[in-house]
């Protein structure tokens, strides 16, 4: 199934944070080490950071490859079967800015379908661009990425603190020789721990998101939803062509 391969995915995530995790962060998590009452040495600042740069990295992979998979295979079910869902309404609503659609003919099945598939062209253009041009996994690069999959964007607080404070801190890494340090909160390798932790499981619920996205579109359709979402699509084209 194609859920498989956004689930191997989260798999492999798994796998290449726990990879990192004991290399650079199970060393510093002793008893009496990992307090941020204790000053951390500089060899435990330098594997922190670097934890901390690849986790981030990890985190942008992998919601970077769930949006596009969602999006790619959404776009080939409506493309080869006529299969509309969510995922394409969002794909075109946020995206399309074809100015040059022609208008469907509600009479015409076939060139309806031609113009929503124009549309539905520029729309993955439009995010594929906003896919190459990620550089984070902050709520604003979420928000630029997730909606127009149809994936929800995480409103638990704890993932949100959690990847306002791994964005932060890479940032800081990152830019530090071009802009100098930033005044960072105290950090200790337990608390770097407790933030990746959080970051994957909210990974973990935009993969059972994305998942279940696919799911139902994959389930089968009656013709009254069948002929709303279509109607819906084709309001979206025309509108898209107006602008």
């Amino acid at each position: 199934m194609y859920t498989a391969k956004l689930t191997d995915r989260l798999n492999d995530l798994r796998l290449r944070l726990d990879y990192v995790r004991n290399k650079f962060v199970v060393p510093h998590l002793r008893a009496g080490k990992d307090s941020l009452a204790t000053k951390p040495s500089d060899e435990e600042l330098l594997d922190l950071e670097i934890y901390c740069i690849l986790a981030h990295a990890a985190f942008e992979e992998f919601i970077e490859f769930i949006c596009t998979k969602v999006t790619s295979y959404q776009s080939k079910q409506f493309k080869l079967h006529g299969v509309a869902s969510s995922t394409i309404v969002s794909l075109i609503l946020y995206n399309c800015k074809q100015k040059d659609a022609k208008e469907p003919s509600v009479t015409d099945g076939s060139l309806m379908h031609s113009a929503l598939v124009a549309a539905l062209t520029s729309a993955n253009s439009q995010h594929e661009t906003t896919i190459n041009n990620n550089h984070g996994i902050s709520l604003m690069y979420l928000r630029r990425m997730l909606p127009s999959a149809f994936i929800n964007i995480p409103s638990n607080p704890d993932y949100l603190s959690a990847i306002a404070k791994l964005a932060d801190r890479r940032g800081a890494y990152a830019h530090s020789f071009t802009k100098g340090p930033r005044a960072l909160l105290p950090v200790s390798a337990k608390d770097f721990d407790n933030t990746v932790n959080d970051v994957y499981s909210m990974c973990v619920e935009i993969c059972k998101n994305a998942c279940d996205i696919i799911t139902t579109t994959n389930a089968q359709v009656d013709s009254l939803q069948r002929f709303y979402m279509l109607s819906l699509l084709n309001l979206l084209s025309t509108f898209a062509a107006s602008k």
